[in-house]
């Protein structure tokens, strides 16, 4: 896992509860996860924002879809290039979907159309070991 995921998981799980938040949207869109399993099969995991709120954190979109261990999250920079981009989505057991990888994104919400990253199973302390480097995720976040 390179140290931009390793940031990205970090700030995801600092900063996202705190920003500002707008009503939710009913019956969001699960989003897929796809990625191969330490025993070489391919495993695939849906999971849809849970509560989805939109917002700004600085120079940063930020979209929370969470509740426990199941959700999606992104901070995207206002301007590409401006900032890394961080996507999390929590597939339950312990497994995290993380990625740096740029999304398209306005007010509106982002798109994950087989965005490349990586599935890491997150121990207690918050430290991840990385599960498989081979995953994708594609869904759309809608804001409310």
């Amino acid at each position: 896992m390179t140290s931009a995921v390793r940031t990205g998981v970090v700030v995801l799980s600092l900063v996202l509860p705190l920003g500002g938040c707008v009503a939710s949207a009913r019956d969001p869109e699960p989003f897929t996860v796809t990625y191969t399993t330490s025993d070489g099969t391919q495993a695939t995991v849906d999971v849809a924002p849970v509560d989805p709120h939109c917002g700004l954190l600085g120079d940063l979109r930020q979209f929370v879809g969470t509740a426990g261990e199941q959700g999606v999250t992104a901070l995207v920079p206002l301007t590409a290039g401006a900032a890394v981009t961080a996507t999390r989505v929590e597939l339950g057991g312990g497994l995290v979907f993380v990625s740096d990888q740029d999304l398209q994104a306005d007010e509106h919400g982002f798109v994950a159309d087989d965005l490349p990253g990586v599935v890491a199973r997150r121990a207690a302390d918050d430290t991840t070991t990385p599960v498989s480097d081979d995953a994708v995720l594609s869904g759309t976040f809608r804001c409310p």
